[in-house]
């Protein structure tokens, strides 16, 4: 009753911001019960993770009986659903429970406007004739469209909100600011559902959000700049053991000592420990041509870095010319591939050491 008893109040007050009094608004009200073990869950779940993520796009995810669910705002199918769930996720239809958890966790905004949320709540209400609550319905159309999944405990990945989030937005992306091709999508949910656990996925989230295709190489650049210490620490760590992970044995270095990595050449050696092909597809989706004098690692490090500071330094003659969305589709999965394989190979090194 509580849930619910917030979701009208929430009803009710926006109408009053609006200047619209709605009658009777100091009575109780409810939204029909639709079974005892979706009023369990209502009353007993586990609020695990949540996130605002855009004015209109929400998400939390919850635990009850040992099962996982995420309720989801702001995101949208094409003809109502999508082409593919993510994997490890299955779509539910909405339940009271479900619902009063999403809305009354995530502060999702009210859409409807004062004179609908009139009609639907003014005369109906605890003590009126022949009440029995509300229908779900008629109360979920004053809130933006939600969608609720179970998420399969056995997939890793469901575990972190940030990943989930990610490989929905990948799922359902239609009508984003990026010309994101079948294949960039395939490659960006993947690296939520299957990369390294140790991967910055808040970083690779903000970059498929983005509203520039510069922005997301940026993201995706920034989970590859956490790694430069690696390589050197691994040398390192070879005349000089320590129990440090390498995430504190680089703080210390750069704190005590005032050493950090030289970005080019860290890359360099990054993209060089992982297997031929990455460096082999970063060069083709740059588009460059091969210089004998120099190894496949450091034509694609070169780039990739020259890249990054055309787009993070404003330098007159000196910025990134036009790119055809062809060709930066083609570099976006080429980067997700070396974050794929970089943290495969570092991540665990890097947070818990050699």
């Amino acid at each position: 009753m509580e849930m619910s008893r917030i979701i009208f109040q929430r009803l009710i007050n926006h109408a009053k911001a609006s200047d619209t009094l709605v009658m009777n608004a100091d009575k109780g009200r409810y939204i029909k019960r639709y079974s005892d073990p979706d009023a369990e869950l209502m009353a007993k779940a586990a609020v695990r993770d949540k996130r605002t993520i855009t004015r209109q796009m929400r998400a939390v995810m919850f635990e009850y009986n040992e099962r996982r669910y995420y309720a989801f705002f702001g995101f949208t199918f094409s003809c109502g659903v999508p082409s593919r769930m993510p994997e490890g996720l299955t779509e539910l239809d909405a339940t009271p429970g479900l619902f009063a958890i999403a809305v009354t966790e995530t502060d999702v905004i009210v859409r409807a406007t004062p004179a609908e949320i009139r009609d639907i709540i003014e005369e109906e209400y605890i003590g009126h004739d022949h009440y029995i609550g509300h229908d779900l319905n008629d109360v979920a159309n004053l809130f933006p469209s939600a969608i609720f999944v179970e998420a399969d405990t056995n997939y890793d990945y469901t575990e972190d909100i940030d990943r989930v989030i990610g490989a929905m937005v990948a799922a359902t992306y239609i009508d984003g600011p990026i010309a994101f091709d079948k294949d960039t999508l395939g490659a960006a949910g993947a690296l939520f559902t299957s990369g390294s656990k140790f991967i910055p996925f808040d970083k690779a989230l903000q970059g498929i959000l983005s509203i520039s295709w510069s922005g997301f190489y940026i993201e995706l650049y920034r989970c590859i700049e956490q790694l430069y210490p690696v390589p050197r620490l691994v040398d390192l760590l070879q005349e000089w053991s320590s129990s440090q992970s390498f995430c504190d044995l680089a703080n210390l270095l750069q704190t005590r000592l005032g050493w950090r990595p030289r970005e080019d050449e860290s890359l360099i050696k990054l993209i060089a420990a992982c297997s031929e092909s990455i460096a082999s597809n970063l060069i083709a989706a740059f588009d460059i041509q091969f210089d004998e004098k120099s190894t496949p690692s450091e034509i694609a490090g070169r780039q990739v870095y020259a890249m990054r500071n055309g787009l993070v330094h404003f330098r007159n003659n000196h910025g990134i010319p036009p790119l055809s969305d062809e060709r930066w589709n083609a570099i976006i999965v080429a980067m997700i591939a070396l974050v794929t394989a970089a943290y495969t190979e570092f991540g665990l090194k890097y947070h818990q050491g050699s």
